[in-house]
């Protein structure tokens, strides 16, 4: 529970924005069922921080497929049929988030992150309640947006989607510039200045 807790404490540092901004375009652009394509989101998500935690991937390769998951989630936000930012859509979206955060790391999840190296399958458990606490926000946001139909109705709108379409084209931009990780290492700085947390990168 105090992992969980943690999570949600991260969720309001600047760490965390690289997986939220992502999430909350995913539920702008999925008009349908909202409730599965974050279900995905989050389980990707989980899945390749958990690879990078654990040590299965390397830098080249890790770098070679956040490029080609940036272009592919550029490519569906940009999409007009809404369908296109489905299911599959959130499975490279997560992949992407959980390949390029930076961990907020406070005591729980240091010790988290020092087990994935020798107890991966016990450190995928715990990884997970940590990210679902950082992603509760989204749920919140989720639950406003599926029970009240105004908020629904504006989430649905032309500027809202727009938007989103816009932070994932941006997000995509600044990867392919190379200056993605400069913007992420920016936020994790501002993170371990806000919050006494380190950060861990790479």
């Amino acid at each position: 529970m105090s992992l969980f807790a943690e999570g949600i404490r991260s969720s309001v540092l600047a760490c965390s924005y690289s997986v939220l901004l992502v999430g909350l375009a995913l539920v702008a652009l999925r008009r349908k069922d909202r409730l599965g394509a974050l279900g995905m989101f989050a389980g990707f998500t989980i899945l390749s921080a958990w690879i990078r935690a654990a040590g299965i991937s390397n830098v080249l390769a890790g770098r070679v497929a956040t490029v080609l998951l940036v272009v592919g989630g550029v490519a569906l936000a940009l999409m007009v049929n809404h369908r296109l930012a489905g299911l599959g859509g959130s499975a490279l979206l997560g992949t992407f988030a959980g390949a390029t955060w930076f961990p907020c790391v406070g005591e729980e999840l240091g010790t988290v992150l020092t087990r994935a190296q020798g107890e991966a399958g016990v450190a995928l458990l715990l990884l997970a309640v940590y990210l679902i606490g950082v992603m509760i926000p989204l749920v919140a946001i989720l639950a406003v947006v599926l029970y009240l139909p105004a908020v629904r109705r504006w989430m649905d709108g032309r500027w809202v989607t727009l938007a989103a379409k816009a932070a994932l084209a941006v997000v995509g931009f600044l990867v392919l510039t190379g200056h993605y990780d400069t913007l992420l290492s920016t936020l994790a700085r501002w993170s371990a200045t806000w919050s006494g947390y380190s950060v861990r990168q790479g």
